[in-house]
């Protein structure tokens, strides 16, 4: 076999593999290059996921037509001239991969006008094509009218590697993948404006801004409000940003933002680590905190080129970094605890770090914006607690039907420590978690109400409003049709705010944000097993709405609520579990008791 060298464009798709991922990885790159440009204000647009159609407009410096037609072949650069740059780089891009890469599996358009004294709006177009089976291509150069800055535009991706194709997701989700990028570049670069529409729609819409206030922008202000700010000043280390409250904590890693001079990093083990330890004795096992973290270090400090998306960093002395992040979250939270002085209590927009004049030199560009001093304190903080369980007669609630008189064979012994519940059976004794017991009782009634239609929504006094981030809103309002019939009327409230209007009958007291927010944080919407994203999600909602309106651990009981739950619970189609999986009841037979006491 003659080995040859292959065609530029082929060279280029080759190159795709490891840069484009899905159209998210498109609006990455380009918006990279919008930052790296000095761009203020930057617009994306996308159609059917990014698939159809990603156009991306920013106000940056723009390019000439000599800079506008290298920028199409591959490892063409100005960032970039000699080694020493490549491991002191104060930019985004440095490969000078990202276009030639895009453009080699897209239709790209591209116009650009350089900012300049002369004042004429007119700038170049230049549309990029690919012939003769991939194996040609073409730049196509008219003059335009435009503002200076840039514009790109993407139309049918992967339209010429299928194989690709078929391995994108649904338009939903690459949508919702576009949406999150968008999100993490917002809160790496508070001092940029961000718009976003999807199909027309805006998502996302922030002006430039403090990183507090973008922060309650994108993350929600039912997570911000137990922010406390995160502070380090070393000689070449500065840290700053964000934590949440040991007393808040969430089910997984998703509000959890991590920037290296800007850079979005993915999750990082060595900062992870750092983070983990600070919180180790404060957060039970499974919970995480929320965080912004942005580490400023010397360029020369980091290499990031170790990934061709650019996601991962090395660090030069790691031990540094470690000691300077644990010691950022372990300060911030010991204060915390020797004050009590969450945000509640102090103005969560007006932490402003005070660095030495060294620090300051270390470099503008990537210092992370500064926080403006607001001395009012925002009344859309307060939160009231949750309705507590109303005291009832029977166990039996709205939720739960009554069950025809029968002749029982146990009988009630007594509640232990308000939590368990002591059962005599003809072969044995039961001991019953209530909280677990009464969770599948509900679960199952609300299930059978479910699939029967026939579940009641029942209209809240007051409408229940809370905040979520961009990305979860979106989650949560795409089910709006489905969340109906199982008795929820949820509402777009603007910003990054839902309204919840009515709630299954039986449940009004239920922390309903709460129960949203956690469904959100488990709720895996690809799980094998469901017909659609739909059932899980509203499997999910059930099963927390079934264990937030349940009895709790320390709720006492009188003998007759014990006796509708025990009885409702053993006509349960599942008895052995809760809504979660854990077990309802440990059953010690008569027998081995009376091994144990030597009596057989």
């Amino acid at each position: 076999m003659t080995i040859k060298l292959l065609p530029q464009s082929l060279q280029n798709q080759i190159a795709a593999g490891e840069v484009v991922e899905r159209p998210a990885s498109i609006v990455k790159e380009l918006v990279e290059n919008s930052i790296d440009a000095k761009a203020e204000n930057i617009r994306i647009e996308i159609e059917e996921g990014g698939i159809k159609k990603i156009r991306i407009i920013d106000d940056g410096k723009g390019m000439n037509e000599t800079d506008a037609r290298n920028c199409f072949t591959r490892y063409a650069t100005s960032k970039i001239s000699t080694v020493d740059d490549l491991f002191a780089l104060s930019s985004f891009g440095f490969r000078g991969e990202a276009l030639a890469s895009i453009a080699s599996v897209s239709l790209m358009t591209l116009r650009t006008k350089e900012k300049t004294e002369n004042k004429q709006n007119i700038g170049i177009e230049i549309v990029y094509t690919i012939h003769n089976n991939n194996s040609a291509e073409n730049l196509e150069v008219v003059p335009c009218n435009m503002q200076s800055g840039t514009e790109i535009l993407i139309e049918n991706v992967f339209w010429n590697v299928p194989a690709r194709k078929k391995f994108l997701k649904s338009e939903t989700t690459e949508a919702r993948e576009i949406v999150k990028i968008i999100e993490k570049f917002a809160m790496s670069t508070p001092n940029v404006s961000f718009s976003l529409k999807v199909n027309g729609i805006e998502k996302i819409s922030v002006q430039k801004s403090t990183l507090a206030n973008r922060a309650k922008d994108i993350i929600g202000k039912d997570i911000t409000q137990h922010f406390l700010p995160l502070v380090y000043q070393g000689v070449d280390i500065q840290i700053s940003g964000f934590t949440t409250h040991y007393n808040y904590s969430r089910s997984n890693r998703t509000r959890q933002y991590i920037f290296v001079n800007n850079r979005i990093i993915a999750s990082d083990s060595l900062i992870s680590s750092a983070i983990a330890q600070a919180y180790e004795t404060l957060l039970p096992r499974g919970k995480f905190p929320s965080f912004v973290l942005h580490i400023t270090i010397r360029p020369d400090e980091v290499d990031v080129n170790v990934h061709p998306r650019k996601t991962q960093v090395k660090f030069i002395n790691s031990s540094n970094v470690f000691k300077a992040v644990k010691q950022a979250f372990s300060t911030t939270l010991e204060n915390t605890h020797a004050t009590q002085n969450t945000i509640q209590h102090s103005d969560f927009s007006e932490f402003t770090p005070t660095l030495s004049k060294q620090q300051q030199q270390i470099s503008t560009r990537f210092s992370v914006p500064t926080l403006s001093r607001n001395t009012s304190h925002s009344s859309n903080y307060s939160q009231s607690p949750p309705p507590a369980f109303p005291h009832i007669p029977s166990i039996q609630t709205s939720f739960i039907e009554h069950h025809e008189e029968i002749t029982q064979d146990w009988k009630i012994i007594g509640q232990v420590r308000k939590s368990f519940i002591i059962v005599e059976e003809k072969t044995g004794m039961r001991i019953v978690d209530q909280h677990a017991a009464h969770e599948r009782v509900r679960l199952e009634a609300l299930t059978e109400k479910m699939n029967a239609k026939s579940i009641v929504s029942q209209p809240l006094l007051t409408p229940c409003v809370f905040s979520l981030s961009v990305s979860d809103k979106e989650t949560l309002l795409e089910q709006t049709e489905y969340l109906q019939k199982i008795g929820f009327e949820i509402e777009d409230f603007g910003n990054s705010e839902v309204t919840i209007s009515a709630v299954p009958a039986g449940s009004e007291h239920i922390d309903i944000a709460k129960l949203f927010q956690e469904v959100l944080d488990n709720c895996d919407f690809f799980e094998p097993g469901f017909s659609s994203i739909t059932d899980s999600f509203a499997k999910k909602v059930l099963s927390y709405a079934a264990c937030r309106g349940a009895k709790m651990f320390g709720d006492e009981m009188s003998h007759i609520e014990m006796e509708a739950l025990i009885q409702d619970w053993k006509h349960c189609k599942m008895q052995h579990s809760c809504a979660h999986g854990r077990p309802v009841s440990i059953f010690h037979p008569f027998t081995e008791m009376e091994k144990k006491c030597g009596r057989c």
